[in-house]
């Protein structure tokens, strides 16, 4: 029953058959993501949700086309907690936002309000902001489960460590509390201490 406007086209084969033509002529990632989403915003009524696959930290960039006046409200979440973070006001032509502070999450959702006209996706993407830990070693055992978990451990440490370890991209904190914990993981997982040397330094300079 999902179908284009006017027509009696599935919705979702449109969307594949452009994102195709982008591909077959060259286009990169951003460019296919795009010709997915060229549509999304008229045809399913103002709301889009993308999922990234894994919590990710960093600075949002979102890029669209307006052909008028509307309101877009970015909305950034872990699971079925969201959090309205920020609110654009936007006249018509060509516009590419990112925010002063970054964001957390693995889900964004774009809410467009009060659209004059329909709005075309260009590009979003995140830029991410964490510490650059070096690769040093990889886990893995006989049990692909235990072997996911690993790095999916591995990647919420990283994604949870900018100059100090946060307790998660929600809530941008140190909690000493939570040291025991992070300090044998990322010994584990990467060998780099400074993190948790840092931490430590910044948590007896609060005591004095």
């Amino acid at each position: 029953d999902d179908v284009r406007k006017g027509t009696r086209i599935a919705y979702v084969s449109h969307l594949l058959a452009v994102c195709g033509l982008v591909l077959e002529d060259g286009g990169d990632e951003d460019e296919a993501i795009a010709a997915l989403l060229h549509d999304a915003v008229e045809d399913q009524g103002g709301r889009l949700r993308l999922d990234f696959g894994h919590p990710i930290c960093g600075f949002p960039e979102v890029a669209f086309r307006a052909n008028g006046a509307g309101e877009l409200d970015l909305y950034y979440g872990e699971g079925s907690s969201w959090v309205l973070s920020d609110r654009l006001r936007f006249s018509r032509g060509s516009h590419r936002y990112t925010p002063l502070d970054w964001r957390g999450g693995r889900y964004v959702e774009l809410h467009f309000r009060n659209l004059a006209a329909p709005v075309v996706f260009e590009s979003i993407r995140f830029i991410d902001m964490v510490y650059p830990f070096e690769e040093r070693g990889e886990f893995r055992c006989s049990d692909p489960d235990i072997t996911k978990l690993w790095q999916v451990c591995k990647k919420t440490l990283w994604t949870a460590t900018k100059d100090h370890p946060m307790d998660c991209a929600r809530e941008q904190a140190l909690w000493l509390s939570d040291m025991p914990v992070y300090t044998r993981a990322a010994a584990a997982c990467f060998g780099d201490m400074r993190p948790v040397a840092k931490a430590v330094r910044q948590a007896l300079r609060t005591m004095d």
